[in-house]
C-alpha cells in the first residue's frame, strides 16, 4: 500500500481550488487551472515542510521581528532601535504599493471603461447609465484620493505594531475616539445623505417611465435609513463604544 504524505492543509487547499477550477467554463480551461494550482501548491507546501523543519516557531517570530530572543532582551534593555524592522518595512511598503494602485488614474479610467460596457446590454436606457457610471467612478476615487491625501503609512503600521514610535504617545484608546468622532460626522452630515439621494436619482431616471415611482420610494427608505443612523450616533458615544470594543477602559462603577 502506498503511504501518502499530503498534509490535511494541503489536501483542503487542493480541494478549495479543484472547486474553484471547475466553475470555469469548458474542460480545457479547468484543467489547466487545476494542473497550475496543483504545481504551485505542492511547491509551496514543500517549501514550508523544508522551513518547519529548520527554524522552529519561535525561530520564525524572532526573525520576523514579532518576538525577540533573551539575548536581544538583555541587550536592547532601555535602548531604542533606530533602524526599521523587516515587518515594518514590509507594512510600509505595502500601503504605499495599494496607495499607488488605487490612486493611479489608469485605474479609474479601466474602472469607467468596464462599467460602461455593461451600459451597452441596457438597450434605451445606456445614456443613462453611462452617465450614472461617469458620477460614481468620479465620486468613489475622488473619495479614495481624499482618503489617502489625508493618509499616513508610518502612524498606520504603529497603530497595528508593525512599526515603533516611541516618540508616539497617543494610545489606541485616543485612535478609538477620534475616529469614532470623524465617522459620526460623516454618517451624520446632510452632505452624504445628498450624495446618496443624487446616486440613486440617477439610477431611478434609467427606468424610464417609473422613474418618479422609484425616485419616491427610494428617497423614502434612504429618510428611514439615516433617521436610524442618527438614532444610533446619537445614543452611542466615543467612550461607550470604545469601551464596548476593549480599546479603552471601562469607567470604575464606584
Amino acid at each position: 500500500a502506498v503511504v501518502s504524505t499530503q498534509s490535511t492543509g494541503e489536501k483542503v487547499v487542493e480541494d478549495i481550488a479543484g472547486i474553484s477550477c471547475s466553475l470555469l467554463p469548458g474542460k480545457v480551461l479547468t484543467d489547466q487551472c487545476n494542473e497550475i494550482t496543483q504545481d504551485f501548491i505542492e511547491e509551496f507546501f514543500y517549501n514550508a515542510k523544508e522551513i518547519m523543519e529548520v527554524f522552529d516557531g519561535a525561530t520564525i517570530c524572532q526573525i520576523a521581528h514579532l518576538c525577540k530572543s533573551e539575548s536581544e532582551l538583555e541587550l536592547l534593555t532601555g535602548l531604542h532601535v533606530t533602524s526599521p524592522s523587516p515587518l515594518c518595512e514590509l507594512c510600509e511598503d505595502s500601503l504605499t504599493l495599494s496607495q499607488n494602485i488605487l490612486m493611479d488614474p489608469d485605474l479609474e479610467i479601466a474602472v469607467n471603461t468596464d462599467m460602461k460596457f455593461a451600459c451597452a446590454f441596457t438597450a434605451i436606457f445606456h445614456k443613462k447609465c453611462e452617465q450614472f457610471v461617469d458620477t460614481f467612478t468620479s465620486t468613489l476615487f475622488g473619495q479614495i484620493r481624499q482618503t489617502f491625501d489625508q493618509f499616513d503609512q508610518h502612524k498606520s503600521c504603529v497603530l497595528f505594531n508593525f512599526c515603533e514610535d516611541l516618540s508616539n504617545k497617543t494610545t489606541i484608546c485616543d485612535v478609538c475616539m477620534d475616529s469614532f468622532g470623524t465617522v459620526s460626522d460623516f454618517m451624520t452630515s446632510d452632505s452624504l445623505q445628498t450624495l446618496v439621494e443624487d446616486q440613486v436619482d440617477l439610477v431611478c431616471r434609467a427606468t424610464g417611465f417609473f422613474s418618479r415611482i422609484c425616485i419616491e420610494e427610494a428617497n423614502k427608505v434612504i429618510d428611514i435609513a439615516f433617521d436610524i443612523i442618527h438614532k444610533v450616533f446619537k445614543l452611542e458615544t466615543a467612550e461607550k463604544f470604545c469601551s464596548q470594543v476593549h480599546l479603552c477602559k471601562r469607567r470604575p462603577l464606584f
